[in-house]
């Protein structure tokens, strides 16, 4: 399963489903690219999604909550390597650079 996909099941299974546009913000991806990605998953029979009028939500589907414990692992790696990749990043030096380009640019 990719992380992409154990993100979005982890975030549903959290949350007890989510709307389409409240997920893609979440997630920080455009509702174009949520679509396909829950279209998949749909097809996978591990979400349902149900209309209201021009609301969409999606759902972990009862059959699949199974795999909760593999999203958990795969959740955790990802976290993990996310630590690690940061831990070698100079996050100070990073804002003190946001911030003088942010006065630069005033």
């Amino acid at each position: 399963m990719s992380h992409s996909y154990a993100l979005v099941l982890f975030i549903l299974n959290q949350e007890n489903g989510k709307r389409c546009k409240d997920l893609a913000e979440i997630l920080c991806i455009s509702p174009p690219s949520l679509s396909k990605l829950v279209t998949k998953l749909a097809h996978q029979e591990l979400v349902t999604i149900t209309q209201d009028g021009r609301i969409k939500n999606i759902y972990i589907t009862d059959k699949r909550r199974e795999l909760i414990p593999e999203i958990l692992q795969i959740f955790n790696e990802t976290r993990e390597k996310f630590m690690e990749m940061n831990q070698d990043y100079n996050l100070s030096g990073f804002i003190k650079d946001v911030n003088y380009l942010r006065e630069k640019l005033k």
